[in-house]
C-alpha cells in the first residue's frame, strides 16, 4: 500500500510542500488566536472547478480557494491534509485504498495550486476517533478547552445536529447557531456572513459548513473574529461516545467516500 504515492514523491519532490503535524496544529490553535480554514479533497475539486455532492461547482468559489490557499498570513492557518504526504501504515484499509488510488492521482493537481512559501497545518486536526481509534477521549479533553466557557456561534448546515445526541459543545459558556443550507451553502454566502457579522466580535466563531467553511473562515477573520472551520467534529465525538464500530461501511459514511 502507498507504493503510488511514494513514487509520486519521487517523481515529483520539486512540488514538496510544508504541512506541519496534527499535534503542532492542535497545540497552534489552542495557544494562539490564530483562524483556521481546511482544504480536504472537496475543496481541492472545487478548486479546480469541479462539483461535488453537497456542493455544485462555482466560479466565485473556486477563484477564493485557490486565492486563498496562496495566502500567506501569520494570523491565518491553512489545513492540508497531513495524511496525503505521510500516510500511516496504520490506516484502515478503506482510507488506504482512498489515498492510494484517488489522493495519489490528483495530488499533482493539488500542488500547484499550493505555495511553496506557506507553512500549512494539519486539516484534519478536529477528527481524532475516526482516523486515530486511540487516546480519543484525551484529544478530545485537549480540544474542548478552545471553547470552553467561552461564548461561541456555531455555523452549520441546517441538518448538521440532527442525529447528534452528545454534543461536544456542551462545555460552551453559551452557544447561538446560525443555521444555513446542508447543501450549496455558498450560494447563500452573503447571506450566512451578514448573519455572522450581528455577533459580538468577542465571541469564536465555529465553522460546520463544508468547502464553504473555509473562505469563510478566512473572510470573518479579515472582518475582526476569530473563525474556525472544525470540519466533521461533532459527528466524530459522537461517534466516538456511542462506540460506533468503525469496520468499512459506518467509516465510509462518515467520510463519504465512494
Amino acid at each position: 500500500m502507498f507504493g503510488l504515492l511514494k513514487q509520486l514523491f519521487k517523481d515529483n519532490s520539486n512540488k514538496k510542500i510544508t504541512v506541519l503535524d496534527k499535534k503542532t496544529t492542535l497545540y497552534e490553535i489552542l495557544n494562539s488566536n490564530k483562524s483556521f480554514g481546511r482544504f480536504g479533497d472537496g475543496e481541492f475539486q472545487l478548486a479546480l472547478g469541479k462539483g461535488i455532492p453537497f456542493q455544485e461547482k462555482n466560479k466565485k468559489l473556486s477563484k477564493k480557494l485557490k486565492k486563498l490557499l496562496k495566502t500567506n498570513d501569520k494570523n491565518f492557518m491553512i489545513g492540508f491534509n497531513y495524511r496525503y504526504i505521510y500516510p500511516k501504515k496504520t490506516e484502515s484499509k478503506i482510507v488506504a485504498k482512498f489515498i492510494e488510488n484517488f489522493i495519489a492521482k490528483k495530488l499533482p493537481k493539488f500542488l500547484k495550486l499550493c505555495s511553496k512559501s506557506v507553512t500549512y497545518y494539519d486539516a484534519s486536526v478536529f477528527l481524532t476517533y475516526i482516523l486515530e481509534h486511540d487516546n480519543c477521549q484525551k484529544y478530545f479533553d485537549e480540544m474542548k478547552k478552545l471553547w470552553e466557557n467561552k461564548d461561541i456561534v456555531i455555523v452549520s448546515g441546517e441538518t448538521v445536529f440532527d442525529k447528534i445526541e452528545n454534543n461536544i459543545f456542551n462545555c460552551a459558556k453559551s452557544i447561538e447557531y446560525i443555521k444555513a443550507p446542508s447543501v450549496n451553502a455558498f450560494n447563500k454566502y452573503d447571506e450566512i456572513i451578514s448573519e455572522v457579522e450581528k455577533q459580538d466580535k468577542s465571541k469564536l466563531i465555529l465553522l460546520i459548513l463544508g468547502p464553504t467553511a473555509t473562505v469563510m473562515a478566512y473572510d470573518l477573520y479579515l472582518k475582526g473574529y476569530r473563525a474556525i472551520d472544525v470540519g466533521h467534529i461533532a459527528k466524530d465525538y459522537d461517534f466516538y461516545i456511542k462506540k460506533i464500530e468503525l469496520n468499512d461501511n459506518n467509516i465510509t459514511d462518515f467520510h463519504g467516500i465512494d
